[in-house]
């Protein structure tokens, strides 16, 4: 691919089953940067079973330091959702950047997507529901009652007291400061409980015209190991909260 191929990137999205494929075309480079990075950002927002990105003929990266995206990303996805992101490099130039600037020491990374889904499926399961909730006062009664039923399903009563006021903190927060009628999704991993919470707004928690207060930041980040959040596909949303939990 010749230099001249743009100062355009976009990104092609394709399913195996319910892993999410990306595969860039254009010209990484300072002005496609950030393009890229809030692209695969926001497909992992959504949270597919993984997000594989596929580098082919198709896709240049204009000098070795741009290949830190990649990290950058992974490292942002491993906080939340921690959904499984691989690298497919599929071309020897490609493989040979990822191992220059140290890439591939940090994540995974393929020669074929067959690969990467056979990696994918040896992981450990995580356990993942959510509940629609209503644009009304009672989405906080039934998002508490949600979380509580949850914790005891899965066996986790350590959890039940942060875990529900995370919940009614963050779907509260996008009854008040929203149109919307959010979904609240919960999340078990094998050390991390986490709590997420989908609204139809672009603005993000603690900016500009967002509303939120910071009392009520506040208290998640007290409660929460950590938390944050992301625009989706959509144009939404999504404000997460993670709890850690013990080794038993």
């Amino acid at each position: 691919m010749t230099g001249r191929r743009a100062s355009r990137l976009r990104l092609k999205a394709s399913r195996a089953g319910d892993a999410v494929l990306l595969r860039p075309v254009g010209r990484l480079d300072l002005s496609t940067y950030a393009h890229l990075r809030d692209g695969l950002l926001k497909h992992a927002a959504d949270q597919p079973t993984a997000l594989l990105v596929v580098l082919d003929e198709d896709f240049e990266i204009g000098s070795d330091t741009l290949a830190a995206l990649f990290v950058t990303v992974w490292m942002r996805v491993a906080r939340w959702p921690d959904v499984p992101f691989a690298l497919v490099a599929r071309e020897p130039v490609h493989r040979a950047v990822l191992t220059r600037t140290g890439v591939t020491r940090f994540m995974p990374c393929y020669e074929e997507v067959g690969q990467a889904l056979a990696a994918v499926e040896e992981l450990p399961l995580r356990r993942r529901d959510e509940i629609q909730l209503p644009a009304a006062p009672l989405a906080a009664v039934l998002a508490r009652s949600f979380v509580r039923e949850r914790c005891g399903t899965w066996h986790l009563p350590r959890l039940v007291l942060p875990a529900v006021a995370l919940a009614d903190e963050l779907v509260a927060n996008a009854l008040l400061h929203t149109d919307s009628a959010p979904v609240l999704r919960i999340d078990l991993f094998p050390h991390r409980f986490t709590v997420a919470v989908h609204d139809t707004s672009p603005v993000l928690p603690g900016s500009p015209g967002s509303g939120a207060g910071a009392r009520g930041l506040a208290m998640v980040e007290t409660l929460s190991s950590a938390w944050g959040s992301n625009h989706t596909l959509d144009g939404g949303k999504v404000v997460w909260a993670s709890l850690e939990i013990a080794p038993r």
